[in-house]
């Protein structure tokens, strides 16, 4: 963990013995969960870094997330199907939905409707709507894309307004009420992952080409960011959107500012440090 307006270090969660592919906070930032390929979700004190509870599984675990009253957690992987815990009891899980035909990649709440999960698949372009309450699966939804394309994120904006699907040439908006298509994108790069502006003015996409990129809503290619040295896996955004970060298989993240403009550590290009600005010229 790091503090995000400067990098500077905090701390570490250590425990797990397999690659971690989610990790996520609650809304007061005190508890965090994570999913690993050590056939384990873990859920974590955020400010000590203790571990305060163990979930078993059965295959590795892709995705875990907080469901809307952050009583419960809802995790999903090579298993094929969607495991409900009760985040003080993680012996057993409170409800197991159907098997579905293929592993889950990427988990999200659709609190448009409050017992209404979203999931999408690995090497499937299936997104699938769950009812928590009823154990249920209520509908499937194809994803469309070139050549059947897997899709490679699945993510919703903090509203459930979007549901934002990325292929390896597609960005598409899904209407998360209805589950429909509101904008289609065709990209020139391999994309990744993808994420909106809180203003909903322009989103930005994450790429295999190392890159970042900021598209405007109606499809301008506005900025293309080089500095990763591995494939860019996810981007978001800031809550106040002035910056955005990025991650990558480089092993970094970094923070983009979306405006130039003093941001904590920077400053404004070519602005005289202090110690400059004191100095006058003997002429």
């Amino acid at each position: 963990m790091r503090y995000g307006k400067t990098g500077d270090w905090i701390g570490k969660f250590s425990g797990h013995k397999g690659a971690i592919w989610s990790a996520r906070f609650n809304r007061n930032a005190d508890l965090v969960i994570t999913a690993s390929a050590d056939y384990s979700a873990k859920l974590w004190d955020a400010t000590t870094g203790e571990e305060k509870a163990n979930f078993a599984h059965e295959k590795m675990v892709k995705d875990v997330i907080f469901s809307p009253h952050e009583r419960q957690m809802i995790s999903g992987g090579f298993e094929n199907m969607l495991r409900v815990w009760d985040i003080e009891r993680p012996d057993t899980p409170v409800s197991i939905m159907n098997k579905q035909s293929n592993p889950i990649k990427h988990i999200a709440w659709n609190s448009l409707h409050s017992d209404l999960i979203i999931t999408a698949g690995v090497d499937d372009n299936v997104l699938r709507s769950w009812d928590v309450r009823g154990q249920e699966l209520v509908n499937e939804y194809k994803i469309e894309s070139h050549k059947n394309e897997p899709i490679t994120s699945m993510s919703i904006t903090k509203d459930s307004s979007f549901i934002i699907i990325t292929s390896k040439s597609r960005v598409t908006f899904l209407n998360a009420k209805k589950m429909t298509p509101l904008l289609e994108f065709e990209v020139d790069q391999d994309v990744t992952c993808a994420a909106m502006q809180p203003a909903g003015d322009k989103f930005i996409v994450g790429s295999s080409d190392f890159s970042v990129s900021v598209i405007s809503m109606s499809g301008k290619k506005l900025e293309n960011h080089r500095g990763h040295h591995g494939p860019v896996k996810w981007v978001s955004y800031a809550p106040d959107g002035k910056t955005y970060a990025s991650g990558s298989d480089d092993g970094t993240v970094r923070i983009w500012q979306d405006k130039v403009e003093p941001y904590e550590l920077w400053q404004f290009p070519g602005e005289a440090s202090d110690d400059t600005a004191t100095q006058a010229d003997p002429e």
